[in-house]
């Protein structure tokens, strides 16, 4: 399954689904651009995929920071060409109920669950358009679905990637420009680190019909699905790979 870019954009390309992303695409051949908060894991990743023979490229971004992203966006583009495929998986986990929640906790999940998406799409949009051609997945979560009692917060900033990622899908299809949305459940990668060690883990599997976790391959493969020529009449939609926990 081919790509319609050579260049694509990772936030959370330094570990779990994001990663996995990352190493399908580049044995494709496209030119993967690993954006992440953590530079060093960054740099490891793109440096694993270089030894491999694949074109890759480490981002040290905080995807909050509207003026960074407008910044890495342009660098990328000058050195490698314009980006035609961006997948938006770096997030935060939030905790706790809406009485708990201090003002701090709420702004920094929405900030870069749903802040972030925003910042680099705009700037992804900004390329596509001027190329008339381009893909993006942004990765939301069975919580933006559902609601997720334990995350008000999570699921608010998740529900929120959905509304966005349909709206502009919708106004830009014609500028050949494909949006869609993954939201997996709970799969196992770092982010569910926090739960596994709060014992909170060994539940929330137990909710899942297929009595297990998803893994980062299984959704990182649907993501590279979305983002090959063989999806090329699928756009605005939201898959989500969660065990058969919401159908």
């Amino acid at each position: 399954m081919k790509s319609t870019s050579d260049v694509a954009v990772i936030t959370g390309g330094a570990s779990g689904i994001g990663k996995a992303v990352a190493g399908i695409l580049a044995a494709r051949g496209i030119n993967v651009c690993i954006v992440d908060a953590n530079g060093t894991a960054a740099n490891d990743v793109a440096a694993s995929l270089k030894a491999g023979g694949h074109k890759a490229t480490a981002w040290a971004v905080d995807i909050t920071d509207s003026a960074a992203v407008q910044k890495t966006f342009s660098e990328i583009a000058a050195r490698n060409g314009p980006v035609g495929v961006l997948v938006t998986c770096a997030g935060v986990p939030g905790h706790g109920g809406v009485t708990e929640l201090s003002d701090q906790l709420w702004r920094r999940v929405l900030s870069v669950n749903l802040d972030g998406v925003f910042f680099c799409m705009r700037e992804a949009l900004k390329q596509m358009l001027e190329a008339r051609r381009g893909i993006i997945v942004n990765v939301s979560s069975i919580c933006g679905i559902a609601g997720c009692a334990s995350s008000p917060s999570y699921s608010a900033a998740k529900a929120g990637v959905i509304g966005l990622s349909k709206a502009v899908a919708r106004k830009h299809t014609e500028n050949g420009i494909r949006i869609n949305v993954v939201a997996p459940g709970v799969t196992d990668t770092p982010f569910v680190e926090p739960d596994r060690q709060m014992g909170k883990l060994a539940k929330g599997i137990e909710k899942i019909p297929m009595g297990r976790m998803g893994t980062a391959l299984e959704i990182a493969e649907l993501i590279a699905f979305l983002c090959s020529d063989s999806a090329a009449f699928i756009t605005g939609q939201v898959i989500s790979p969660n065990g058969g926990q919401v159908i």
